[in-house]
């Protein structure tokens, strides 16, 4: 089975018509039926895509299509041995190009006639290298996220305590219930707003609450919380 029909078996066996194929790939439908008629075939990177979107290896994908295995047999006979089905890659461009080619098919960069045969790769090869490239990167990207988040929540958290703390000494300063220390009170002299002495020991603590009691000897303060009456 050739990678086309692959590609059409593994649509069929999910349950996907060529459009829903295509909306989660992010081509159009017909590169779909392109593919699956095999003019033409997937480039490197839309194969990796199809590799982990249908969770099948590239060897998978490419075995017994010989569409992806190259032919140098015109070579000379001492690369011939160690060249063939192997591929290699412009240095210029990175176009993929036969061994035995001496000049880019893309952008006619001269290639050495000096290979270095450890470096050479199948196509499976060079798939599974950038394959595993790929997953190296996203994982690094994944942790640097995860970094930057903890950061981000140990600032919120020490944000949360500064203002917790704030909150806690503006209490402290407000006028209190003593018996169940509710601050919402009530006074009964005239000339004496108990919302004033409040806000004023909210904002300036316990003088701001002196200032509200400017003009008031003692006053009849009754809780709204409890119904507690005292006098201030």
């Amino acid at each position: 089975m050739n990678l086309s029909a692959k590609i059409k078996a593994l649509r069929s066996m999910h349950g996907l018509s060529q459009g829903e194929l295509a909306n989660h790939l992010n081509v159009s439908r017909s590169t779909i039926e392109n593919w699956e008629a095999g003019i033409p075939s997937p480039s490197i990177e839309e194969i990796l895509v199809l590799s982990e979107f249908f969770n099948i290896s590239t060897d998978q994908l490419l075995k017994d299509d010989q569409m992806f295995v190259d032919d140098t047999t015109k070579t000379s006979n001492e690369n011939q041995s160690v060249s063939k089905g192997k591929i290699m890659f412009c240095t210029e461009c990175g176009s993929k190009n036969a061994v035995e080619n001496d000049f880019c098919v893309n952008c006619g960069y001269p290639f050495t006639r000096k290979m270095n045969t450890e470096h050479l790769f199948t196509e499976s090869e060079y798939l599974q290298e950038i394959a595993s490239r790929n997953t190296l990167l996203v994982q690094q990207q994944r942790l640097e996220s995860e970094r930057q988040a903890l950061i981000l929540q140990r600032r919120q958290a020490e944000l949360q305590e500064a203002q917790l703390l704030i909150q806690a000494e503006q209490y402290k300063s407000m006028a209190k219930c003593p018996r169940c220390g509710s601050t919402s009170l009530s006074g009964n002299k005239k000339g004496y707003g108990i919302g004033k002495g409040v806000l004023g020991a909210v904002v300036a603590g316990p003088l701001g609450l002196m200032a509200g009691n400017i003009g008031a000897r003692k006053v009849k303060i009754t809780c709204m919380s409890c119904g507690h009456r005292f006098k201030k």
